[in-house]
C-alpha cells in the first residue's frame, strides 16, 4: 500500500492526477499486494525559457521590481518543485480519511524534504478595444531555492541539512531540471524566527562595537585598543604605523582602497582590533585577501566606507540572508489573491519553510493560512465542479490547459512581459507551471462569467464566491476539499462499516461479503482491516440486520459500525494525542499578521481592486431591479457532486 500512496502522491505533486488516474490508482490499491509499476508521461522539454529565472546572482536587482509588480497585480499564481515527496516511514491517505487525518499524513510524508523552486507569475487586467474589454499582461518569475552555506550575517544559522528522494529527482531530470544552478546559485532563506534571531545578532553586535569603541576612545585617547597595550615594543611599532598609514589614506582623497602588508595571522588580528578602536571604525571596512590562488600568505585590505552607504550595504546584506523569504513576505504585504493548481502541498511547503514550521492540527494550519493568504483560489478545484463535468474529462494542469484551448471554451489573450512562450511544453518548471496556471484560471473565470447575466470576463470575487478559499482534496471518498475558513461539514458516514478479516483477504472477498447490499467502495485500513463504504447508502439497515449480527457469531470476519470504530481510534489515541489550543492558535495568527503589517508600507487605494466590483449575482434583489428581465434559472456553479467518490469497483 506505501508504494500506491507514493504514486498517488507523486501524481498529485506534480498536478498530473485527474479522476480516471485517481480511480486507476485505487482499483492498483486494492486489487494487488505487489509494487506497480509507475509510468509517468513525460512533455516534451522544447524551449523551456519561459519565465525569468531568478538566483542569488541577480535576487537583490529583482527583489524591488518584483515589489512593484506584486502591488500593481489582479492576483498571483504559485507552482513549486520538491525535493521528495514521502519519506518511507510515514502513513499513506486513506479512501475515508478526516480533514484531520489527511492534514497530520500529508505534514509527516514532507517533513524533512525541502521546496526546490517557487513559480510566481503576477497578472494585471489591462483595458483594450476588444470585445472582453481587456487582456491580460503577466511577469513570471522562476526561483532556484537552495540552503546555502550559512556565513557571514547568517551564520549563527549554521549548516543546513538537506534531503533528497531519489524517485523526485529523477522526474526533475527527466523534465530538464538544472540541478547545477539550483546548488551553485539557489537562493537562501530564514523562515520568521531565524530572521529574528539574525536581526537580534546584528544589533547586538552594533551595540558591542559602539561600546567598545567609546571604552577605548575613553581609556586610550583614541590612539590604540587595551588589547595592543601589553604587547612587545616592536608589536606596538606595527601597530603604530599601521594606523599612521590608514589614517593618511582616509585623509587621501583620491584613493578609496589600499592594501596592507602581507602578515601572519596574530599581526592580522592586530590590524583589526586597532582600527575598529580608532573614531574611523564606522568608516572603514576591511577584509583579509589571500595573495594569490596557490599562496598561504594573506593581507588585510581596508576600504573607505560612507556611513550611508555601509548601512545600506549591511541592510542589503540582511535582505540577502532572508532570501527568498523576502518573495513570501511581499505575498502577505499586498494580500493579493493566490491561485494555484492543486495547490494544498504547495501552501503547506511554503508555510513550513520560510514562515514557521508547520502546527500538529489541521484547525490552527487552516486559521494560520487564511490569516496570511486571505483569499486563495484553487484551480483544481474549479474545474472539477459539476458545472465543467461534460466539458472537462481531465483536470491535470497540461490537459486543462490544451482542453480550455477549445470550443466551448476561449482562449484569452495573455501578454507575457518578462519572457517568451514556449516552443514545446516545459510542465513541471515552477515558473512555467505557474504561468499555465494563471491562463488556465482566467480561462475558467471567462467560461463561468459567461453563464451569469450580466457577462463577467474577467477575475471577479463574487462570481468566484463559491470557489474562494477551498483546496482540492484527491482520493477522498466524501471530503473533496479543505476550506479555509469554515469548518467543514462532517460527512454522514451511517453506511461506512469497519472490516476485520484475515490477512490472505484480498479486495475480492470484501466485494464478495457486500455483493448482496450493491457494492462497496474500499479504504484499506492495515492488511488485515477495511472501511468500507455503501455505494447505495439506503442499503445501511440491511448491513446493521444481517452483517453486524452475524459477526457475534462468525470468527472469520468483523464486521462493526463507522461509528464505533471511530469511538475505538479516540480511546486508543486520546492519552497521547494533544492539538494547541485555540487561544494559542489565535496567538500564532495575530503574531504572523503583526509581522506582516509590520513590514508593509502604506498600500496604494487600488491595492485590492476585486473588493470594488460591481458585477451582481443575477439571484440577488439588486439583480432583478438592474436586470429585471435575467432568468432566474442562473446555472448553479458548484454543488458537492455525488460522484467525486473514487468508485473503486
Amino acid at each position: 500500500m506505501g508504494s500506491v500512496f507514493s504514486r498517488l502522491l507523486t501524481c498529485v505533486y506534480h498536478k498530473c492526477i485527474d479522476r480516471t488516474c485517481a480511480k486507476d490508482i485505487a482499483t492498483t490499491a486494492t486489487n494487488t499486494t505487489t509494487n506497480p509499476v509507475v509510468t509517468i508521461r513525460q512533455p516534451p522539454v522544447g524551449n523551456r525559457k519561459t519565465s525569468m529565472d531568478v538566483t542569488r546572482h541577480n535576487f537583490l536587482e529583482t527583489l524591488r521590481e518584483i515589489e512593484a509588480i506584486i502591488s500593481a497585480a489582479d492576483f498571483a499564481t504559485i507552482d513549486t518543485e520538491l525535493s521528495g515527496l514521502r519519506r518511507l516511514d510515514t502513513k499513506g491517505m486513506q479512501l475515508l480519511d478526516t480533514a484531520d487525518e489527511r492534514y497530520a499524513k500529508l505534514k509527516q510524508s514532507i517533513a524533512g524534504f525541502s521546496l526546490i523552486q517557487f513559480g510566481l507569475t503576477c497578472f494585471q487586467a489591462v483595458p483594450n478595444d476588444t470585445a472582453d474589454g481587456h487582456h491580460y499582461a503577466c511577469h513570471s518569475y522562476n526561483f532556484y531555492i537552495f540552503p546555502q552555506k550559512s556565513s557571514g550575517i547568517n551564520k549563527a544559522m549554521g549548516d543546513r541539512v538537506f534531503s533528497v528522494q531519489t524517485s523526485s529527482l529523477q522526474f526533475l531530470a527527466s523534465n530538464g531540471f538544472d540541478f547545477n544552478k539550483l546548488i551553485i546559485d539557489g537562493i537562501s532563506y530564514l523562515n520568521d524566527a531565524e530572521e529574528k534571531l539574525c536581526v537580534e545578532a546584528i544589533e547586538a553586535q552594533k551595540k558591542a562595537n559602539a561600546e567598545s569603541a567609546a571604552a577605548n576612545s575613553s581609556t586610550t585617547g583614541g590612539k590604540s585598543s587595551p588589547a595592543v597595550s601589553a604587547l612587545t615594543d616592536e608589536d606596538k611599532r606595527f601597530v603604530d604605523e599601521i594606523v599612521v598609514k590608514v589614517r593618511e589614506f582616509m585623509a587621501d582623497e583620491s584613493r578609496e582602497t589600499i592594501d596592507l602588508s602581507p602578515c601572519n595571522a596574530f599581526k592580522r588580528r592586530l590590524i583589526y582590533e586597532s582600527l575598529k578602536s580608532q573614531d574611523f571604525n564606522d568608516s572603514v571596512e576591511m577584509k583579509t585577501v589571500m595573495v594569490s590562488q596557490n599562496s598561504s600568505d594573506r593581507y588585510v585590505s581596508v576600504s573607505k566606507v560612507d556611513k550611508l552607504v555601509k548601512e545600506r550595504k549591511d541592510e542589503e546584506s540582511l535582505t540577502e540572508a532572508i532570501g527568498f523569504s523576502k518573495i513570501i513576505q511581499l505575498l502577505i504585504k499586498y494580500q493579493k489573491p493566490i491561485i494555484g493548481h492543486n495547490v494544498l502541498l504547495d501552501l503547506m511547503h511554503t508555510f513550513n519553510q520560510f514562515i514557521e514550521p508547520l502546527p500538529n492540527d489541521y484547525k490552527t494550519f487552516r486559521n494560520l493560512i487564511h490569516a496570511i493568504f486571505p483569499i486563495v483560489y484553487d484551480t483544481k478545484h474549479i474545474a472539477s465542479a459539476p458545472v465543467f463535468k461534460d466539458k472537462l474529462e481531465n483536470t491535470a494542469l497540461g490537459d486543462l490547459h490544451e482542453r480550455l484551448k477549445t470550443s466551448p471554451f476561449k482562449t484569452i489573450d495573455v501578454e507575457l512581459k518578462n519572457g517568451k512562450h514556449c516552443d514545446g511544453k516545459a510542465l513541471h518548471e515552477a515558473g512555467y507551471d505557474s504561468y499555465v496556471t494563471g491562463v488556465c484560471f482566467v480561462g475558467l473565470v471567462h467560461y463561468l462569467g459567461s453563464l451569469v447575466d450580466p457577462k463577467v470576463t474577467r477575475f471577479d470575487a463574487i462570481l468566484l464566491g463559491d470557489y474562494q478559499n477551498k483546496l482540492f482534496l484527491t482520493y477522498s471518498h466524501d471530503i473533496h476539499h479543505f476550506n479555509l475558513e469554515a469548518d467543514e461539514p462532517v460527512p454522514n458516514r451511517d453506511h461506512v462499516f469497519h472490516v476485520t478479516f484475515p490477512k490472505e483477504w484480498k479486495t475480492n472477498e470484501l466485494f464478495h461479503l457486500f455483493s448482496a447490499f450493491g457494492g462497496v467502495a474500499i479504504g484499506w485500513v492495515n492488511e488485515t482491516s477495511a472501511l468500507c463504504a455503501l455505494k447505495d447508502p439506503s442499503n445501511a439497515d440491511k448491513i446493521r440486520k444481517s452483517l453486524l449480527k452475524t459477526t457475534s457469531t462468525n470468527s472469520t470476519y468483523k464486521v462493526i459500525s463507522y461509528k464505533e470504530f471511530v469511538a475505538k481510534q479516540s480511546a486508543q489515541s486520546s492519552s497521547s494525542s494533544s492539538t494547541p489550543t485555540s487561544a494559542v492558535a489565535d496567538d500564532v495568527r495575530d503574531g504572523l499578521k503583526r509581522n506582516a503589517k509590520s513590514r508593509a508600507s502604506p498600500q496604494t487605494p487600488n491595492a485590492n481592486p476585486y473588493k470594488k466590483s460591481k458585477v451582481i449575482d443575477a439571484k440577488s434583489p439588486a439583480a432583478e431591479k438592474v436586470t429585471p428581465n435575467v432568468s432566474k434559472h442562473k446555472p448553479k456553479l458548484f454543488e458537492e457532486p455525488a460522484d467525486w467518490e473514487v468508485d473503486i469497483n
